[in-house]
Formats: structure tokens, C-alpha cells, sequence
């Protein structure tokens, strides 16, 4: 307040960050992540590749925020980064168990459950962990360091409800973000190990016969569980995003007009179309079937 005069609370948001052609295109493309893992294994690596890109893209742009004067960084803008370079992960836990080999037999079960399976998978731990660590930082000590909206406060955002994002919400961030942080830490180290394992597997029986280990095709059946959970956590991210960019009458994030939009929604929207072409096929030709 100055004068005696309310200043708004409304702000310019960061198109180029979080503009609407980005938050679609990030939003489609979780999905067809989800949809690739559980009912299209030969699309899953690829949908895999760009959802990796996408998350790796949203990390580097928190970073590169940071790392600006704190002064000209919104904490309401960095919460929000921070909840789509995370978002990109809701997919993992409901990823399709492995396949059985003789690395995977001599490991704890436990172990093969939680690692990663793919050179792309271990770096979406990693990029998630990184994540985890600046949102530690930004729960426990950057919060204050960060700028207010022009009114003064933090503003607001969502959990199940409407709350200030410097009231007891801080607590659950700090929590949220830590155990994260170890989650995710621990996952990484564990897919290091796996992979490295079946490196060294493919190491030692190059060149033999390995016909007996050709995969056998066969129909997909996806657990509708698995998915309505991923679904659920695809809805509690772009509900964070979206309610808490209307709350706080965020500006200039509702246009899709540039390239650095546009790009990112046309590559989401080619692969959510061509994957529910290819899911559609197999469901009619009776090769998928949610159980």
C-alpha cells in the first residue's frame, strides 16, 4: 500500500516459461506418457524421449530464473515452475513391471520395482531429483528471499482448497519437497545400479544365442487402476497450475500467438494423435484390453 492506496494484485506472467501453448503441450504430452507406458509398449520409448525433453526444457528454465537477481523473481512464478518440472513424473509409478531376466532374478524384487528400466527414465530421476533439491531450497529458505506480488503478499494457491502460499501450506512444502527429494535421490541411485548391471550382462553374453530370451508378442492388458491413478495425479498438477494462475489474476499467459508456444502444443498434439491412433487400432483389433 502506498498513499493510502490499494496497489492490485495482478501481475504479467512469463509467456515464454508458462504461457498457455506451453502448459497444453506439457499437459497433452503427460498423457499420452501415461497412455504409452500402459497400453502401447513399442510407443513408449518415444513418447518416453519427448516427455524427458519437455521436463528437461521446464528444469532449465527454473534454473535459469533462479539464478537471477531474487528481487525480480516471483515466488508464485517459481512454485509454478517447480509444479510442471514435477508433473512430468506422474507417469513413472504406474509404468509397466519389467521383464524377467537372469540380472533381474539375482536382484531384490523391491529394488527392480522402484529403479528405472531406461538410459531416459534414469534421467528423468535425476532431472526430478535436481527439482526436488531446488524446491527444498525454495520451501525452507528461498521463499523469503523471493519477490511478492505488486499487493505484498505471496499470493495464493491450490490444495484441495484456496491457501496462502506463505501460510501452514509452507510446512506441507517443506515435507513435501524433502521426502521427495530422498524419493527420488534414492530412485536414481538404484536405476544407476540397475543399469549398470544389465550392461554388464549384455557385456557378457554378446555374440551367443540369446533366441530362447525373444520376446513373445501377445495381448496388452493395461490395469485401469494403474491408469485412473496417473490420471488423478495429471488432474492435481493442472489444477495447481490453472486455479493458482487464476487466483492470483496472472495476466498475459492466456494466448497462444508465438512459436515458443505454438511449438510445444503442435509436437504434444501430433504425438497424443498419432498415439490414440495406434491405441485405438489395437483395441479394436482386440491386441489391448483394460483389466
Amino acid at each position: 500500500m502506498a498513499d493510502g492506496i490499494a496497489q492490485p494484485c495482478t501481475f504479467t506472467g512469463n509467456s515464454d516459461l508458462y504461457g498457455l501453448g506451453i502448459r497444453l503441450g506439457v499437459y497433452l504430452q503427460w498423457i499420452a506418457s501415461i497412455f504409452a507406458y500402459n497400453c502401447s509398449p513399442a510407443e513408449t520409448s518415444s513418447m518416453r524421449g519427448v516427455n524427458t525433453c519437455f521436463q528437461l526444457a521446464t528444469a532449465i528454465g527454473l534454473i535459469v530464473m533462479m539464478a537471477q537477481p531474487h528481487d525480480n523473481i516471483l515466488a508464485l512464478e517459481v512454485f509454478l515452475l517447480l509444479i510442471l518440472a514435477l508433473g512430468a513424473s506422474c507417469d513413472y509409478c504406474t509404468r509397466p513391471a519389467p521383464k524377467v531376466s537372469e540380472w533381474h532374478i539375482r536382484i531384490s524384487p523391491l529394488i527392480e520395482a522402484l529403479g528405472a528400466n531406461t538410459i531416459g527414465d534414469l534421467i528423468r530421476m535425476t532431472v526430478a531429483a535436481a527439482v526436488c533439491a531446488c524446491g527444498s531450497w525454495y520451501a525452507f529458505t528461498g521463499l523469503d528471499r523471493l519477490g511478492r506480488r505488486p499487493c505484498g503478499d505471496f499470493g495464493f494457491v491450490f490444495v484441495f482448497a484456496k491457501v496462502p502460499l506463505d501460510s501452514g501450506y509452507r510446512s506441507f512444502l517443506k515435507a513435501i519437497f524433502l521426502v521427495s527429494l530422498c524419493l527420488f535421490f534414492a530412485i536414481t541411485l538404484l536405476s544407476g545400479y540397475l543399469i549398470y548391471g544389465r550392461f554388464i550382462e549384455i557385456w557378457r553374453t554378446w555374440g551367443l544365442d540369446r533366441g530362447g530370451e525373444q520376446d513373445q508378442a501377445g495381448k496388452i492388458k493395461p490395469s485401469g487402476a494403474k491408469i485412473f491413478l496417473a490420471m488423478a495425479l495429471w488432474s492435481f498438477f493442472v489444477l495447481t497450475v490453472e486455479l493458482t494462475l487464476r487466483w492470483n489474476e496472472v495476466t498475459g499467459v492466456y494466448e497462444c500467438r508465438s512459436f515458443s508456444q505454438l511449438f510445444p502444443l503442435i509436437i504434444a498434439s501430433a504425438n497424443l494423435f498419432r498415439l490414440a491412433l495406434k491405441i485405438g487400432t489395437d483395441i479394436w483389433r482386440g491386441n489391448v484390453t483394460i483389466v
